[in-house]
């Protein structure tokens, strides 16, 4: 799986870089990489299920809620669940492979 450079939401523009990837199962994920990284990662993990199928920008939303922890220098990365609906077992091991494959890639 290989990360691409994407767009930022505008409230972390100026600060970071942001990269975006499908997981092997699906998982849209996205990360904001601070221009001064404090070497922490917070691992998002959105509320509810969202009941359509996943897409790509999906987290934007939520990078753009959280934004002043990246602002602070925490890298940030996000995902969605691999598919809508209820799943909770599924969703917290798509958001243990976000961390992982973050580390995989940034360390």
């Amino acid at each position: 799986m290989s990360f691409e450079q994407t767009t930022c939401p505008e409230a972390v523009a100026a600060v970071a870089h942001c990269h975006a990837a499908r997981d092997p199962h699906g998982a849209w994920l996205l990360v904001a990489m601070p221009r001064a990284w404090n070497h922490r990662l917070i691992v998002h993990a959105h509320g509810g299920p969202r009941l359509g199928e996943p897409k790509d920008g999906d987290s934007h939303e939520d990078l753009d809620r959280f934004s002043s922890m990246v602002r602070a220098g925490y890298a940030w990365v996000g995902t969605t669940y691999r598919r809508g609906g209820y799943g909770v077992r599924m969703a917290a091991e798509d958001v243990e492979n976000s961390r992982q494959y973050f580390v995989a890639h940034w360390g």
